[in-house]
């Protein structure tokens, strides 16, 4: 797929069907995860790929706007021992966002679809995923992401507006 169709394509799906991803989409999508930029190279983000439906379901039911259920679920998160330090103001979110976005637009590249649910900075949302999956103190939950393959389509298309553009000379 040429660029350009990845970038405008890529929108976020809510329904998905009952179909397998293959492992080998999934590690393609980790290899895109871990090819974006780290402050410093210090590569905190980890990832946690849920295929267990019930669990799915539980972290659907338990986070605002993520009533979906896909195939499968991409937990993003940071591991705090890895990271520059523990600050909220850390580059980490920027780690993880980087993340994030190539995960989106590899899944694109790739014939899937996703869907992003904001977990981090939301406390009660960190909580439950954290709850949920039994994670480490040192694991901050940072983003969920749906992928599977879409059972709605939606058009490609930019959202380009020429007034949050500011040109300076």
């Amino acid at each position: 797929m040429e660029f350009n169709d990845v970038i405008y394509k890529r929108r976020s799906i809510r329904k998905y069907l009952n179909k397998d991803v293959e492992d080998s989409k999934l590690l393609e999508l980790m290899k895109y995860a871990m090819a974006a930029p780290s402050a410093i190279n210090k590569k905190p983000v980890v990832f946690y790929i849920i295929k267990n439906n019930e669990i799915i379901e539980k972290l659907s039911d338990g986070v605002l706007f993520s009533k979906i259920i896909s195939p499968i679920m991409i937990l993003v998160a940071v591991d705090l021992t890895k990271s520059i330090s523990t600050n909220p103001n850390d580059f980490y979110n920027q780690d993880a966002s980087a993340c994030v976005e190539n995960i989106l637009l590899g899944a694109t590249n790739l014939g899937l679809s996703t869907c992003w649910i904001g977990t981090y900075p939301k406390q009660e949302k960190v909580n439950k995923v954290k709850e949920v999956l039994n994670l480490n103190e040192n694991i901050l939950p940072f983003t969920l992401i749906h992928v599977g393959y879409g059972d709605e389509k939606k058009e490609a298309r930019t959202q380009y507006e020429s007034s949050r553009v500011t040109i300076i000379k």
